[in-house]
């Protein structure tokens, strides 16, 4: 399913048409709930990467021209709906009730992970609330930002491992999670400066609390504190 989202090489072939519907075909069978909750419990960091790929520019649009049925009838709260939308908005909102059924202890931590892994795509938006929830649960769960290679492709992943061999493993973790969490924030500093301005305090306080030091630089330049980014 993975590689039929990310159009694999051999799918290029396939005319948009023919790929939105061996997509759809796949879909409806993959994405119910006896299948997804299953595979969730299973290997939830596997599957989440998986889902993450509906999410991009051209996945999102061929979810919203469908008539794909969702369990979900309902937008979670958390998510800014905009017309034209509501599919994609519905099949996240699916995929959070699913989240809380197959992970009952770790929902925040895996659903603000997978959220980060998507704001890229800006296909959903989320409320500036639920943006700085997201920034602060990666803050203080940063080694889960391994699990999806510190948003890299494996090439750049295997250059920076190899710029970083004689660190430890503990100070690869911390430098390359920084810098994921930098990524996300800038991203939503840029939608919602104001709000986020006024909890870089918070923010950078939380990266200090963890020693995220790429991250306190980032957020003592956006506040303007530019000798701290030295």
């Amino acid at each position: 399913m993975k590689l039929c989202l990310q159009r694999n090489w051999i799918l290029k072939e396939y005319s948009f048409d023919q790929y939105a519907r061996m997509i759809m075909i796949l879909s409806q069978h993959f994405l119910s709930e006896r299948i997804l909750v299953s595979l969730l419990e299973l290997r939830s960091t596997d599957c989440l990467n998986t889902l993450s790929y509906y999410f991009t520019i051209e996945n999102s649009q061929i979810i919203n021209n469908s008539d794909l049925k969702l369990t979900s009838t309902s937008i979670e709260s958390w998510i800014e709906s905009r017309e034209g939308n509501e599919k994609v908005e519905l099949l996240l909102s699916t995929i959070s009730g699913f989240l809380k059924k197959a992970l009952k202890d770790e929902v925040e931590e895996r659903l603000s992970l997978f959220l980060s892994s998507i704001i890229i795509y800006k296909t959903v938006r989320f409320t500036q609330e639920k943006y700085y929830n997201i920034l602060m649960t990666l803050i203080g769960n940063f080694s889960l930002c391994e699990e999806l290679n510190y948003g890299l492709e494996d090439k750049m992943l295997s250059e920076y491992l190899e710029t970083f061999r004689s660190y430890s493993k503990e100070d690869i973790v911390e430098i390359l999670s920084a810098r994921y969490i930098n990524k996300i924030l800038t991203l939503v500093y840029y939608q919602y400066p104001q709000y986020i301005q006024s909890k870089l305090y918070n923010l950078y306080e939380a990266s200090r609390q963890y020693n995220l030091t790429d991250l306190q630089a980032e957020i003592s330049f956006l506040q303007g504190n530019f000798s701290n980014c030295i």
